[in-house]
C-alpha cells in the first residue's frame, strides 16, 4: 500500500488546494451558480458555487473559509443548489497551513514520489452526540482506509479518497460525499439500527450486511433494503458452485478471486444502478486497485442491466468485462462462458 504523509509545507498545501479546486470545477462538465446561501453550524454565507449535474454534487472552494486566514475550505453538497433558501453542507475537506491539527478533517497528502492525494479523517459534523468518527470507517466502503504519517511523525488513520491526478478523481469524491450523506441520514438522534454482525470465515471473506434493516425514528418504523450486500454475497456463492474457491474481500474490493496469496487474479466491483456516478466510480476502483497487483488482473464490473453501447465500448477499451445480474426476488447471474476453466 502506498505510504503517505500529511503536507506541512505552505507552498505545497496551497498548490494542492488550487489543483483540487481546478479539478473539481474544470474537468467535469458543469456550471457556476451565483449567490447561493451556504448554511453551516455557526452561520451562513452567500457564495458562487459550482454545480456538476453528472455527479449530482455542488462544490465551493475558499482559501479563507469562514473568515479564517489560511483556512482552506473545500465545501461540498448534494443535489442542484437552491437559489432561494439555504443549502446544507454535506462534507468539508478543509485544511490549514498555519496551525495544522488532526481535528480538522481534511487530509492533504503526498507519497514518496511527490504524487499528491486527498483524504479525510472520517470526522463528520451534524450528527447525534456521542457518535464517534470511527463509526463512519465502519460504514464507508468507497475509500481506501489506511494509516498515514501525520506532520509530527505519529500515525493517523485516514480514508484516502484518491490521487489528485487520477482521471476518475471527481467521481471518487462524489461517491465519498454520497456515502457521507447516507451515513448522516441514518445517524440522527433517536435512531436505533439493528446491525447484522460480520463474521470473518477462514477463507478471508466477510459476508456483507444484506436483506432488510429495520430502524425506528420517534413513532415511525423505517425499513431499508441493502441490495449491494445481497448481490456480493450471492455472487460469491454462485462462483463457488461452479468451482471457484478461496474468494475474498476487504475494505477496498467488493470481491476478488486470488491468483497468488492475496493478489487478486479476478477483481469484481458491484454497482446496483447504471448512473454515471456509479459507472465512473466502478471504473476508478477497478483500475486503481488492479494497478496494485504484480500481474494485471481480470477486471469485472457487475451491473443490474446492460449499459449503453458507448459505455460498453469504453469499458471494452479499458479491458473491463461486464457481468449482468437479474434483480428479481433474489440476484440471479447468468455466467455463460465467462468463467469456463
Amino acid at each position: 500500500m502506498t505510504e503517505l504523509i500529511a503536507l506541512k509545507d505552505p507552498e505545497e498545501i496551497e498548490s494542492l488546494f488550487e489543483n483540487f479546486k481546478n479539478v473539481m470545477t474544470s474537468e467535469v462538465k458543469g456550471k457556476q451558480i451565483k449567490k447561493i446561501t451556504i448554511r453551516y453550524p455557526k452561520g451562513s454565507e452567500v457564495k458562487d458555487v459550482f454545480w456538476q449535474p453528472a455527479l449530482n454534487i455542488w462544490c465551493y472552494f475558499d482559501p479563507h473559509w469562514a473568515w479564517k486566514d489560511n483556512y482552506y475550505g473545500c465545501i461540498f453538497g448534494i443535489g442542484e443548489p437552491k437559489t432561494e433558501g439555504s443549502n446544507n453542507i454535506t462534507l468539508q475537506i478543509n485544511y490549514n497551513n498555519r496551525n495544522l491539527q488532526k481535528r480538522i478533517a481534511g487530509r492533504f497528502l503526498k507519497d514518496k514520489n511527490n504524487k499528491f492525494w486527498i483524504g479525510h479523517s472520517g470526522k463528520l459534523g451534524g450528527g447525534s452526540k456521542g457518535r464517534r468518527e470511527i463509526d463512519f470507517f465502519d460504514f464507508c466502503n468507497c475509500g481506501n482506509p489506511q494509516s498515514i504519517e501525520w506532520i509530527d511523525g505519529t500515525p493517523d488513520d485516514v480514508i484516502v479518497i484518491g490521487a489528485i491526478d487520477d482521471e476518475f478523481f471527481p467521481a471518487k469524491i462524489a461517491e465519498y460525499i454520497k456515502q457521507v450523506a447516507s451515513f448522516k441520514e441514518n445517524r440522527q438522534d433517536k435512531i436505533k439500527v439493528t446491525k447484522i454482525p460480520n463474521v470473518v470465515n477462514d477463507k478471508g471473506y466477510t459476508p456483507e450486511p444484506s436483506g432488510q434493516i429495520t430502524y425506528s425514528q420517534e413513532q415511525r418504523t423505517i425499513i431499508a433494503y441493502r441490495e449491494h450486500g445481497d448481490v456480493v454475497n450471492r455472487l460469491k456463492k454462485d462462483l463457488e458452485k461452479i468451482g471457484y474457491q478461496g474468494l475474498k474481500n476487504d475494505r477496498t474490493m467488493d470481491l476478488f478471486i486470488p491468483s497468488d496469496g492475496n493478489e487478486g487474479g479476478i477483481l469484481f466491483e458491484v454497482k446496483t444502478d447504471l448512473t454515471t456516478t456509479s459507472i465512473y466510480t466502478a471504473i476508478g476502483q477497478l483500475m486503481f486497485y488492479g494497478a496494485r497487483q504484480n500481474k494485471p488482473p481480470r477486471r469485472i464490473m457487475v451491473l443490474p442491466a446492460t449499459p449503453t453501447k458507448d459505455t460498453k465500448k469504453i469499458l471494452s477499451s479499458l479491458n473491463i468485462e461486464i457481468l449482468i445480474y437479474d434483480k428479481g426476488e433474489e440476484p440471479f447471474f447468468k455466467f455463460g462462458k465467462m468463467f469456463e476453466k
